[in-house]
């Protein structure tokens, strides 16, 4: 699995690099990279430091098609925040991924040393990397972690958490992104790993928001709706009855995806919205993150 990440991975991220800086950097990067297997601890270490200043900071700025070559190779990954030094120091790394263990020891050690843009560079590349227990130790720090855009290097544009994480640890991590502010829609498998024990805790947070006088995020109801039975149905109303069409849109999609019967003569009070549901014009995606 490691040597396919590799041989998967390496020359995609080459022709990264080599379509955006000069051939002498790129030569270089290329050659620190193969030698990386060969190196000590202190050495890989001090190697990922000197790629990514050799790289620079800007964004890597992929174009559509490139984005979609990632999704193709790599299903749920979407790197349209990188960098390019990101690029580089994930192309150093990925000739020592041959050993998951081994990787996740290193992988565990150079986040231990890493500033705060390589520490994000780190776990933006999470897909990329085989997973271990060291690596899962570390995933772990970084949810723990106040610093949003840590946060949102592990759990937006990745398929890892839905992949690996435990139905407590995912429940966590989308409660965490409500705490800190961050968006719902950009965690990949938002959909699929919904489930009846993170709806229940939401409602309670919905009720805690609404005590407090606080706004809801709209992909709350998301996560409620498909377990949405009885008195919950009856959370609904503020938004079903709201002179905002966006609102009034995610009480239709709510109700939509509803289990309980008593549901439907709720949608028929949103015709429009229904129709359009039925028509696949609005569903999910359509609602603003």
């Amino acid at each position: 699995m490691a040597n396919l990440l590799k041989e998967t991975f390496g020359p995609l991220l080459a022709h990264w690099l080599q379509t955006r800086l000069d051939a002498e950097t790129t030569g270089w990067i290329e050659k620190t990279a193969a030698d990386v297997p060969l190196m000590n601890s202190a050495q890989v270490e001090r190697a990922v430091a000197l790629v990514g200043r050799k790289a620079g900071k800007a964004d890597l700025a992929l174009t559509g098609a490139e984005l979609g070559e990632a999704q193709r190779l790599r299903p749920g990954w979407v790197p349209r925040f990188w960098t390019i030094a990101d690029v580089a120091r994930t192309s150093t790394l990925l000739p020592l991924a041959d050993d998951a263990v081994s990787f996740g020891t290193t992988f565990r050690r150079l986040c231990q040393a890493a500033d705060l843009a390589t520490l994000i560079g780190f776990y933006r590349a999470l897909p990329l990397f085989p997973i271990s227990d060291d690596l899962d130790w570390q995933i772990g720090e970084g949810l723990r972690t106040s610093i949003r855009e840590i946060f949102e290097a592990i759990a937006h544009d990745s398929p890892v958490p839905a992949e690996t994480f435990s139905e407590h640890r995912w429940n966590h991590m989308v409660l965490k992104a409500l705490f800190i502010d961050s968006s719902l829609p950009p965690i990949v498998g938002l959909d699929k790993r919904r489930n009846d024990d993170l709806a229940a805790t939401l409602v309670d947070y919905v009720h805690e928001r609404r005590a407090a006088r606080r706004g809801v995020d709209l992909h709350v109801w998301r996560c409620i709706a498909p377990f949405a039975r009885g008195e919950v149905l009856g959370e609904i109303n503020p938004l079903l009855v709201s002179p905002d069409p966006i609102e009034r849109s995610v009480a239709a999609l709510f109700l939509a995806e509803s289990p309980d019967p008593a549901s439907r003569s709720m949608l028929a009070g949103l015709a429009t919205e229904h129709a359009a549901i039925a028509s696949r014009a609005l569903s999910w995606s359509s609602i603003p993150a």
